[in-house]
């Protein structure tokens, strides 16, 4: 085997030694932490669109249809917010 490819081995390897055991444990517990976050995000944008479909078939004119339109938008807003925050808030630890 070529001597380069035997000294990037050696560096891998060498790179991997050297990341502490905990790092990794941190790492997988940022991952659990983030795929709930994610999971949380995704509940609440299926329940926003649950409610602006049940106020959408109850409007009765362009008024009631617009309010629900923008109570949908603002939800959104709010949820994305949320999420957002909650991830910044992981990665800082």
């Amino acid at each position: 085997m070529p001597i380069p490819v035997l000294f990037l081995i050696l560096a891998a390897g060498l790179a991997f030694l050297a990341y502490p055991a905990d790092a990794f444990a941190e790492a997988a517990t940022r991952a659990r932490e983030l795929k709930r976050i994610e999971s949380q995000s995704h509940r609440e944008r299926i329940k926003i669109l649950e409610q602006a479909d049940r106020c959408i078939a109850k409007a009765e004119n362009r008024q009631d249809y617009r309010a629900c339109e923008e109570a949908e938008a603002q939800a959104r807003k709010d949820s994305n917010l949320r999420a957002r925050d909650a991830k910044q808030s992981l990665r800082r630890g």
